[in-house]
């Protein structure tokens, strides 16, 4: 493309972006780097690059959101380890089976730790996508007997909103303000929180005193007078008792007395404790399995804040579910569900919604609702805190995070896993038995235990591996995911006020961008992503087809398009439901090849997203090639000659 005079001057090589005039000079260039390293920016980031990122040369690679970069240690590792191990299909039982299920098993491990899931109340279920992650849970609530509810938030993927097909209703909300107007109102028969600060609450509570209270544990008014007979934490039938066996306790004990219920296996009914009460109510209270404080139909359920570490108060009870709440994680076969969904972060614009305060609400003040949260997009440059967030269900893309493999997982909190066991279809290595001669299956593993009737079929344990590697050299090379979070953000800020300061020459007044994303000042509010249009002198859209197509001999990495959200374009391009229907008819498509035009305007955006290993360098990349082409350039005037002429033709990934 030579749509530049040779007045603009040339300077020393610099790939396809010599022929463009510099934004700014190398002294001036170091010392923005000192400045900005002042906000959090790695200021070794460019070293790192031409270690870590060889095959980054020559490129500004600016659509992390669509994946990030892999390193070079990444492949290096897993190459070795391909290269000096022997890795079997984990479905068998030789060594190198063996082998493949270890480094399986430590790599969930390392995901859960990454995430900050706390392993007795998440699993984790490897996908082959965030999209194969929703579908799961879609599935899963499909397969319910007393059917389904399907609430979404505007700004969502298109992923997400696929799951509105397996739904038996569907509404959605138009912004934050319709999502917490939803949350707080019909709180469908809650009662007012039953904790009480600093002693003990009514005997239908299912609280002790705030420090005894354990979390995510049922208790019923007998275990609350004589807390003294329980040990924490010991595992029975699939449920967390109290106590371990009744030898024990008793020792523990004296006065108590101990209810057993013999398990599948067990030798003797003192190896699966279910209860423990004080003697005086043991005949009573204690009389059957279905009695038992753990039993989930009797149970009542608390949920808790822990204090942080420096603070020496007890535990914060936020609430506590009654008995007839309690079976909110095994609800009755007719229980009508509802399933809530938005993204962590919007895939279209960057900005964050809060899942923290959403999920939290959701749990308060509708028992029967559970929030699917798609943190794909989030995940790419920020730390997530499960434990802090307390999704039901999370999506997540690992090749965002770090390059490779290609692999998605769905995050499932323990206590909600069993909805999921509704889903119809099953594959090699989830059932524990099946007949071919009658409709009948069972299916494997413990209930809290997601992956284990999940994960249909053989997992791609090559690419599970090599994820174990990207863990490890994704730390050690960009350091924490906090880190990274600065750093793209220190740049973000930056980039977003030079790009509002870009101007026409021929008319100074004149912005050179039309910018939706907000300034992101907070990045708990704001991601690393930007999304704008060209505009020309008097002010018309440039398609953002020709920015794309006209990037490409600069080799720059952007992505334009509808950005598989159109809740995204509606909101910030402000186009009607009618509109939009109105270009479909006449012919608009995800991957078309001709772009539709409403009221004059095409229907989608440049999106620019960064990454961890994005530098100062890329972003004057980006700044010089908008400035070069589009401000003292033709490209203005050579796009809307285009636009005259034909409808413009769409980029292959135009709603990617």
């Amino acid at each position: 493309m030579n749509c530049l005079k040779a007045r603009l001057g040339k300077t020393k090589d610099e790939g396809p972006l010599s022929t463009l005039p510099k934004v700014m000079n190398g002294s001036q260039e170091k010392a923005l780097v000192k400045e900005l390293a002042k906000k959090g920016y790695n200021s070794r980031m460019e070293e790192i690059r031409k270690k870590e990122y060889p095959h980054m040369k020559g490129s500004i690679y600016l659509d992390h959101a669509g994946t990030t970069i892999y390193s070079r240690t990444l492949i290096d590792t897993y190459h070795s380890s391909l290269s000096t191990n022997l890795y079997g299909n984990p479905h068998s039982s030789n060594p190198s089976s063996a082998l493949s299920s270890k480094a399986i098993a430590k790599t969930r491990k390392q995901v859960l730790a990454f995430f900050n899931a706390d392993p007795e109340e998440y699993d984790i279920v490897f996908t082959s996508n965030a999209t194969q992650a929703l579908k799961l849970v879609a599935d899963g609530f499909a397969g319910h007997q007393g059917g389904w509810d399907y609430r979404l938030h505007w700004d969502a993927h298109t992923s997400l909103v696929g799951v509105r097909a397996l739904a038996d209703g569907y509404e959605y909300s138009e912004d934050d303000e319709a999502v917490e107007e939803w949350l707080v109102k019909e709180k469908e028969g809650v009662p007012k929180s039953c904790c009480k600060p600093k002693e003990l609450v009514e005997r239908q509570s299912c609280c002790q005193p705030k420090v005894v209270v354990k979390k995510h544990s049922c208790y019923k008014p007998q275990v609350v007078e004589t807390p003294s007979c329980c040990k924490p934490n010991v595992p029975m039938v699939e449920q967390d008792s109290c106590c371990s066996t009744k030898k024990e306790v008793l020792q523990n004990s004296p006065s108590a007395s101990c209810c057993a219920e013999k398990a599948p296996g067990a030798e003797k009914a003192e190896e699966t404790i279910l209860s423990c009460c004080s003697s005086d109510t043991a005949s009573t209270a204690c009389s059957s399995k279905n009695d038992a404080p753990m039993h989930t139909e009797k149970a009542a359920f608390c949920e808790f804040v822990e204090p942080s570490s420096t603070d020496t108060a007890a535990p914060e009870v936020l609430y506590c579910f009654p008995e007839e709440q309690a079976a909110r994680f095994d609800p009755p076969k007719t229980q009508r569900l509802g399933l809530f969904a938005w993204p962590a972060q919007s895939n279209f614009s960057g900005r964050r919604l809060p899942t923290s305060e959403w999920c939290r609400s959701l749990r308060k003040n509708k028992p029967f609702w559970y929030s699917l949260v798609d943190a794909a997009s989030y995940a790419m440059t920020s730390p997530i805190d499960v434990s802090e967030m307390q999704p039901d269900f999370m999506a997540i893309s690992f090749y965002k995070i770090f390059g490779y493999p290609d692999l998605g997982g769905l995050i499932i909190r323990k206590s909600s896993s069993r909805l999921l066991r509704s889903k119809k279809f099953f594959g090699g290595g989830t059932i524990a038995g099946l007949l071919i001669s009658e409709n009948w299956h069972d299916k494997k593993g413990n209930p809290a235990f997601a992956h284990q009737f999940l994960e249909d079929g053989t997992l791609p344990f090559h690419s599970i591996l090599a994820l174990s590697h990207a863990l490890d050299s994704h730390n050690r090379i960009l350091g924490p995911m906090k880190s990274i979070s600065s750093h793209t953000n220190a740049l973000v800020c930056w980039l977003y006020d030079t790009l509002s300061d870009l101007k026409h020459p021929a008319k100074p007044n004149a912005p050179l961008l039309q910018i939706y994303t907000p300034r992101p000042t907070d990045p708990t509010k704001q991601g690393a992503i930007i999304m704008f249009n060209v505009l020309s002198p008097l002010g018309e859209l440039i398609p953002f087809t020709s920015i794309e197509l006209d990037a490409i001999p600069y080799n720059l990495h952007l992505r334009a398009g509808r950005h598989c959200n159109l809740g995204g374009v509606q909101k910030y391009l402000d186009f009607s439901t009618a509109a939009l229907k109105d270009a479909f008819k006449r012919g608009l498509r995800c991957n078309g090849f001709m772009e539709i035009r409403v009221e004059g305007r095409v229907i989608g955006a440049v999106r620019v997203s960064l990454g961890g290993m994005t530098t100062v360098k890329d972003c004057l990349g980006l700044v010089r090639f908008l400035r070069g082409v589009y401000a003292l350039g033709d490209g203005c005037q050579r796009a809307l000659e285009m636009a005259k002429t034909e409808e413009g033709r769409a980029p292959k990934g135009c709603c990617g």
